[in-house]
């Protein structure tokens, strides 16, 4: 999951699997992923089953409970994973420069950067829509953690630019974070329900027009 400190963005999340799992050879690791990606995507958390993630990644039960406590404890790993995956995916000029982008510049090339990697991972949002439909209270609180930390993120670079002069001091800080999370939690979840297949050029279009009213507001200046 995204972690930051005041300098630089880190990768790395806060779940390890057993120390047996990592000695695994990585082909191995990655069956399992793939075969645990493949059951969250086609089925909620509850309805999920081990049988069918250890048929699929060739591997024993057994095997299966030396690396993970429970299927919970496996989706967390599978978050960890892609977490990074996307860290990765939005590139070193992003992630080492954070400091120095405009909080609106930054926030759109992050949200291009999300959209192209939901498209080349479908079963990444697939997976991710079977998780926010689950009951399960504790994969809820997972994801307002993961919000909580992302509302964290962009406050701190909004603040940053409070204090450059780019944002005007008088809006609140964690207000504006929270408005930027929501809509584009709900921008995404609008353009993966519509149609089969999607218009990128609309959706950055969207992007650019959500910071263009951040940017100049809504009223008119004669």
């Amino acid at each position: 999951m995204l972690k930051y400190k005041y300098d630089k963005v880190v990768t790395g999340g806060d779940f390890m699997p057993t120390q047996t799992y990592l000695n695994l050879p990585k082909e191995k690791q990655d069956r399992i992923f793939n075969a645990a990606v493949d059951e969250f995507s086609v089925r909620t958390f509850n309805e999920a089953k081990i049988s069918n993630i250890i048929k699929s990644a060739e591997i024993a039960r057994g095997s299966f409970y030396q690396y993970f406590d429970d299927k919970k404890d496996l989706l967390l790993y599978l978050f960890d994973i892609i977490g990074n995956q996307k860290i990765e995916y939005f590139g070193e000029d992003i992630l080492n420069n954070i400091n120095n982008i405009p909080f609106t510049t930054l926030f759109r090339e992050l949200y291009k950067a999300g959209i192209m990697f939901a498209l080349e991972h479908p079963k990444y949002v697939a997976l991710m829509k079977n998780v926010i439909a689950s009951k399960d209270d504790h994969l809820r609180e997972m994801l307002q953690a993961s919000k909580h930390k992302a509302i964290e993120l962009y406050s701190f670079l909004i603040d940053k630019d409070k204090k450059e002069y780019k944002i005007r001091d008088d809006i609140d800080t964690v207000t504006l974070a929270q408005f930027v999370y929501d809509i584009t939690i709900n921008i995404a979840t609008d353009q993966f329900h519509g149609e089969e297949v999607l218009d990128l050029n609309k959706m950055y279009e969207k992007a650019d027009m959500i910071m263009s009213i951040f940017e100049k507001g809504v009223t008119k200046v004669d």
